[in-house]
């Protein structure tokens, strides 16, 4: 397969996309399982098949070795995804992590996560969207947001 240079952030996780399919092959071991039970137990939520992403697992070969992935159908619809780590990096110099990760409390760590959000992004209410279904995402030290619908 073709690396079309899209890695991680942090430039130490193999993705991709070809064919309008995305691959993304484990840097620790599980990451590609972890993507594939969640998005399925979310086939049995509330959610519509339009509100999350379905991956499935995958082989995948690249400069001659083989590693362990997962794969869904492109779901960018042409946007460029950008971790709030990269964000705050551009934004500011400084990576989000090394912002809230030099506050050993994890509910001071929260706040800090959403005031810098908030600050950076314009986004309102996100501790309010947490407090009633939302949630902030960490993926191997990179934070994301979302809405996640429970009712």
């Amino acid at each position: 397969m073709q690396d079309f240079n899209r890695q991680s952030s942090k430039g130490n996780q193999l993705k991709f996309c070809q064919r309008e399919t995305w691959y993304k092959a484990d840097y620790l071991g599980c990451e590609g399982l972890a993507e594939y039970v969640v998005s399925k137990l979310l086939a049995f939520s509330d959610l519509r098949p339009d509100e999350y992403v379905e991956y499935e697992l995958e082989e995948i070969e690249y400069n001659d070795s083989a590693f362990r992935a997962c794969k869904s159908k492109d779901f960018t619809d042409g946007w460029n995804l950008i971790t709030l780590e990269r964000l705050f990096k551009d934004t500011y110099g400084v990576g989000l992590n090394k912002i809230i990760y030099s506050t050993p409390d994890h509910v001071e760590r929260l706040k800090i996560l959403v005031e810098q959000v908030e600050r950076t992004t314009g986004l309102r209410n996100i501790y309010e969207q947490a407090s009633d279904g939302g949630c902030v995402v960490f993926e191997r030290g990179q934070a994301y947001t979302q809405y996640c619908r429970t009712h």
